[in-house]
């Protein structure tokens, strides 16, 4: 499990998005980017959303249900929200085995 803790790590730090500190606000940022973009002509139909965040359940909730757009969940076991799995239209979970097909 560590090993694949630190593949993944290594995954993350390779596309940009891992940070040892924890920004505060992102989740805020990602909704109203989520809600204001769902509403643009050229906004998006479909959007992927990798997180686990349970906080943005609502705003996916609202576009999903409101807007008529489509949220996919992808996201890690450890850091993954139940409210925010079932907000969204789909969801599929980031298996070690892919991060592992990512890295090579």
């Amino acid at each position: 499990m560590k090993n694949v803790r630190r593949r993944s790590r290594i995954f993350l730090i390779a596309l940009g998005l891992y940070k040892k500190h924890r920004e505060k606000g992102v989740d805020v940022r990602i909704a109203i980017d989520l809600m204001c973009l769902s509403q643009e002509k050229d906004g998006y139909e479909v959007a992927i959303l990798l997180s686990g965040d349970a906080d943005l359940a609502p705003a996916v909730h609202h576009v999903v249900s409101k807007e008529n757009k489509k949220i996919i969940n992808a996201y890690f076991w450890a850091n993954s929200g139940k409210e925010l799995r079932d907000a969204c239209s789909s969801c599929f979970l980031i298996k070690s085995e892919t991060l592992k097909d990512c890295i090579k």
